[in-house]
């Protein structure tokens, strides 16, 4: 898998892209989503470019909403760009209700921006 970083309007995008798999760039993802957390600064994490999704993709965003949560963030994860077959693998491991789709980054940058939160 791999990461590229940007920051929009004070939002952390994370872009991964490839296969999903258990490495360090999964340690690091959920590193930066941490660290964002404890400064309240927004993550929206685009999924557009991942070719392999499984159990272990469901574990990384599974780990980043929780820390999310428990930080008092919101009560979904955003994710922008989500492929349609991820979709179907949130919805049939009914994770899905952690998470909310957006079209794009900058329609999930502006949601975000609406919320009580930020």
């Amino acid at each position: 898998m791999e990461l590229k970083k940007e920051t929009i309007d004070n939002v952390l995008v994370l872009h991964l892209s490839g296969d999903l798999k258990f490495d360090q760039t999964f340690e690091e993802v959920h590193q930066l989503v941490k660290m964002s957390c404890l400064s309240h600064r927004p993550v929206v994490i685009n999924l557009k470019n991942i070719n392999h999704f499984n159990s272990t993709g469901i574990g990384l965003l599974t780990a980043c909403y929780i820390t999310w949560r428990d930080r008092s963030l919101g009560e979904f994860l955003p994710l922008s760009e989500t492929p349609d077959k991820i979709k179907n693998i949130l919805k049939i491991t009914r994770t899905e209700k952690f998470f909310h789709y957006f079209a794009s980054d900058q329609e999930a940058i502006t949601a975000l921006s609406c919320s009580h939160h930020f």
